[in-house]
């Protein structure tokens, strides 16, 4: 055990660097629960080729964006709907507005 405690700093350190800060990202218009309105109060971030997608309780749902938009877990099937400089995505009653720039294919 001895030998070990010197290296715990380094190893929670090492976990800490890949926890994502869920207020971090691009902020976009999102309605979250049925009924609810478009507000500019969830997240975005680019991952390589998917998106986090981070509700203001800091929930979040992951998209993959390579070959289309698909759920990125395949937990919850998808809506897409593009409409000029966006592209609106439906997953389990939640509802984000995304720059079609973050979804267009390269």
């Amino acid at each position: 055990m001895r030998r070990v405690a010197p290296l715990l700093p380094l190893l929670l350190a090492g976990c800490h660097a890949r926890h994502r800060d869920p207020v971090a990202g691009t902020p976009i218009p999102c309605a979250i629960g049925q009924g609810a309105l478009f507000a500019k109060r969830c997240r975005v971030q680019k991952l390589g080729t998917q998106l986090l997608l981070v509700r203001p309780d800091g929930g979040f749902r992951r998209i993959d964006t390579a070959g289309g938009i698909n759920a990125a877990d395949g937990a919850e099937p998808i809506a897409v709907a593009r409409s000029g400089d966006s592209v609106d995505v439906a997953i389990a009653g939640e509802r984000y507005r995304l720059p079609a720039a973050l979804v267009a294919p390269r």
